[in-house]
C-alpha cells in the first residue's frame, strides 16, 4: 500500500485519550509524515480548555514512541468564526510543511463527518478510524475536575496521559478549575440542569462552527 505524504489528525485533545490515540496511530499507518492540528489555541483557559497547546503537545508525546515522534510535527491553530476562515487557515498552515504536490489524508472517526471534510478540504482523501464506545473527553474532564476517584477515568487514557494529569494534580491551575466545576456544578443543580461543560462545535473539536459532536 502506498502512503500519502502526510496525513492530518485534528482535535482539542482536551485531554488525550484512547480514542485520540487510535487516530494518531491511523494516521502514522496511512502517512509518511503526519501533522497532529491542535485546536482552540490560546483560548482562555478553563474546564473546557485547560491545557495549552504547549501543555497537550507534551501530553501527546509522552503518550507515542520516540520512532513514532519523529514523523509528527503539531500545529496550534485558533478558533475562527467561520468555517470559511478555518479552512482557509488550515490550507494555509498545512501548506508551510507539505508540497503542492504531496498526497495528503485527513484521519477521522467514521461518524465524525465525511461530507465536512470532503467539503472544506475537498483534495484531501479521507481515513477512517471506527470510534471506540463510550469514550467522550468532556466527562473525562468532568470526573477529573469533580475530583472524583481516577477510576472513573484511568481506563479512558494511555499510560503518558494519566501521567500527565497525576502531575497536573499538584499544581495550583488545577485546584482553580476544580473550584470553577464546583460553582458551576452548583449553579447548575440550583437552576435544576445537569452539569454543562460546552461541547465542542464540529468534527474538528471545536475550531469553527457547524457539524456533529466528536469526542474532544
Amino acid at each position: 500500500m502506498e502512503l500519502y505524504n502526510i496525513c492530518l489528525c485534528m482535535g482539542r485533545f482536551q485531554p488525550f485519550h484512547w480514542g485520540h490515540f487510535d487516530l494518531v496511530q491511523a494516521a502514522l499507518a496511512q502517512g509518511e509524515q503526519v501533522i497532529i492540528l491542535l485546536g482552540s489555541h490560546l483560548s482562555v483557559p478553563s474546564i473546557k480548555n485547560p491545557w495549552s497547546s504547549e501543555e497537550r503537545e507534551k501530553m501527546i508525546r509522552m503518550c507515542i514512541s520516540p520512532t513514532e515522534q519523529a514523523r509528527i510535527q503539531m500545529l496550534p491553530i485558533y478558533d475562527y468564526e467561520t468555517n470559511e476562515q478555518w479552512a482557509s487557515i488550515i490550507h494555509r498552515e498545512v501548506y508551510t510543511i507539505a508540497c503542492l504536490s504531496d498526497r495528503i489524508a485527513i484521519a477521522g472517526h467514521h461518524d465524525d463527518g465525511r461530507k465536512f471534510f470532503s467539503q472544506w478540504f475537498p483534495d484531501w482523501n479521507y481515513v477512517e478510524k471506527i470510534r471506540r464506545p463510550n469514550l467522550n473527553a468532556t466527562d473525562i474532564r468532568i470526573a477529573y475536575f469533580g475530583e472524583a476517584p481516577e477510576t472513573h477515568y484511568r481506563d479512558k487514557l494511555p499510560p503518558g496521559t494519566l501521567q500527565y494529569l497525576r502531575k497536573f494534580k499538584t499544581q495550583p491551575n488545577y485546584r482553580q478549575f476544580c473550584q470553577e466545576f464546583h460553582a458551576r456544578s452548583r449553579h447548575n443543580r440550583d437552576r435544576g440542569k445537569p452539569h454543562d461543560l460546552p461541547l465542542p462545535h464540529h468534527p474538528a473539536c471545536g475550531s469553527a462552527p457547524g457539524g456533529s459532536q466528536p469526542n474532544c
